[in-house]
């Protein structure tokens, strides 16, 4: 269910169980993602933009290297899925540069041995205060990811680079797509097909 500006119903509650930002007592994880206001229209076209092949692949590789390099196909799948739910698309004045910044904030990196990931990750958008979303793309540098994981005692490991949004290491591999394979390419595309392609 969307949540919608002005609805005249109580706050919904997104899919996965959060609390619309709309509502009084929203879910603290996703505050960031305050509703600056909705531009439809770009939202289709930002979307489409982000599935040509040279733009997926770049937004890909700009959440490989915010992940350092412990991150796949299936859960950049799944975090675009995750924007879809929360038509991250549609927020006024998103640009395609600060996509992959919002994504690596939709969802928890579980552990996952396939690509080295001992610990679970979770990035936490820290930006000024009292600012909404659209501080990402119109306060270029004001934005921080903090990443938060714990070590196998459970231990917060802190000691940790905080990539600012853009960061300079992330976007120096954003045309650094040479080694994505077809197929990795393919995968990479079923975040913009509601049914797998054939």
């Amino acid at each position: 269910m969307a949540c919608t500006a002005g609805a005249s119903r109580p706050p919904s509650i997104i899919g996965d169980g959060s609390r619309c930002s709309l509502s009084a007592t929203p879910d603290p994880r996703y505050a960031h993602l305050r509703l600056v206001g909705w531009d439809l229209a770009a939202g289709k076209r930002l979307k489409a933009l982000l599935c040509e092949e040279e733009h997926v692949k770049q937004a890909y590789a700009v959440c490989h290297a915010l992940c350092h390099g412990r991150f796949d196909s299936a859960e950049f799948t799944r975090f675009c899925k995750a924007a879809d739910r929360r038509n991250v698309w549609s927020y006024r004045g998103v640009t395609l540069e600060i996509v992959p910044y919002i994504l690596v904030t939709l969802a928890d990196l579980p552990v996952n041995d396939r690509v080295g990931r001992k610990y679970p990750l979770r990035f936490v958008l820290h930006k000024p205060r009292d600012e909404a979303i659209d501080a990402l793309w119109e306060l270029p540098g004001s934005c921080r990811l903090v990443p938060h994981f714990a070590d196998d005692r459970g231990r917060a490991m802190t000691r940790c680079r905080r990539p600012s949004v853009p960061d300079e290491v992330a976007e120096s591999k954003r045309h650094d797509t040479d080694w994505m394979s077809p197929a990795l390419v393919r995968r990479l595309r079923e975040c913009c097909f509601r049914k797998r392609p054939r």
